[in-house]
């Protein structure tokens, strides 16, 4: 029937084969403004009272006349208290006054109260499982590579000052380029801009790979996800408490370094991850398209 129908609280509801109860409540719908659904109370019992859609009723006066029968009636969908609007009559555009005392959400995020108020918690330095019960800090990889890499600098001083590898620089020093090459010098416009999308998306799915694992922040061997047979961590050992959760499990990640940087946030990185790979996989695509299609 027309939503521009004024229904009145305490009508007389009948099926096409009797009685079934008084109109209690109204339902307005949020999003087209207008009553949707009858809240009618059965009379021959008691209960809960049914959600009747708006296209089942007739009338709106003295009586309203339902389109179905009595048995039809009780199979329509009971009407729980999240779902009742209360109201001594329900007036065209009450739905509509409604909406205008609603306010529209931030689009922003309070820390404070996200994912349940989940405190901040740091996690700790990556950690190797060694052996049964051991593990070795990656953080001693820093100042072990910074150590083969000056003798390796060293090293290959050394052997430069050598005669065979004088002679062996001079016989091929690397700076010989074919005819093409030095037509061809310099990076096009396209190659340039090429590598910039692919830093620029990399820095992105770093960001947000790192968001993901900072919300599951161990990594096992199997899919089990045994607490205490993880290979890789960078959280503290799994707690004996038996209602330890996931939840509890994650860290914290400063905002310039996880994307979106928020702790228990692994919905909105997978789709930041997902989505940067897919642009990166294209800008690769069309890299190597047009690497065989030029001259470079």
């Amino acid at each position: 029937m027309a939503g521009t129908s004024q229904f009145t609280i305490g009508t007389e509801a009948s099926c096409s084969d009797g009685a079934v109860g008084k109109v209690s409540r109204v339902i307005a719908g949020p999003v087209a403004g207008e009553v949707t659904y009858l809240v009618v109370e059965p009379g021959h019992r008691r209960g809960p009272g049914r959600l009747v859609p708006l296209d089942l009723v007739e009338g709106a006066a003295a009586q309203i006349r339902l389109r179905c029968t009595r048995a039809e009636f009780e199979k329509l969908d009971p009407a729980g208290e999240a779902h009742l609007v209360p109201a001594a009559s329900a007036p065209p555009g009450t739905a509509r006054d409604w909406r205008r005392q609603l306010t529209l959400g931030e689009d922003r995020i309070d820390a404070a109260t996200w994912a349940g108020s989940v405190p901040q918690s740091a996690g700790i330095a990556p950690r190797v499982r060694v052996g049964r019960g051991k593990w070795f800090n990656l953080l001693w990889l820093l100042p072990a590579g910074l150590v083969l890499l000056l003798v390796a600098v060293a090293s290959a001083k050394g052997l430069r000052g050598d005669p065979v590898i004088q002679r062996f620089i001079a016989r091929y020093p690397g700076t010989l380029y074919s005819a093409r090459a030095r037509a061809a010098t310099g990076f096009p416009a396209w190659l340039q801009w090429q590598h910039f999308f692919n830093l620029f998306f990399i820095l992105f799915i770093i960001r947000s790979g790192a968001q993901i694992l900072s919300d599951h922040p161990r990594l096992y061997w199997t899919r089990h996800s045994t607490p205490g047979r993880d290979w890789f961590r960078i959280q503290k050992p799994v707690p004996a408490d038996p209602l330890w959760t996931a939840k509890q499990d994650s860290i914290s990640l400063p905002g310039q370094v996880g994307l979106p940087g928020l702790r228990h946030s692994i919905g909105l990185a997978r789709w930041w991850h997902l989505s940067m790979d897919l642009l990166w996989l294209v800008n690769g695509i069309v890299l190597y398209v047009l690497l065989f299609a030029t001259s470079q």
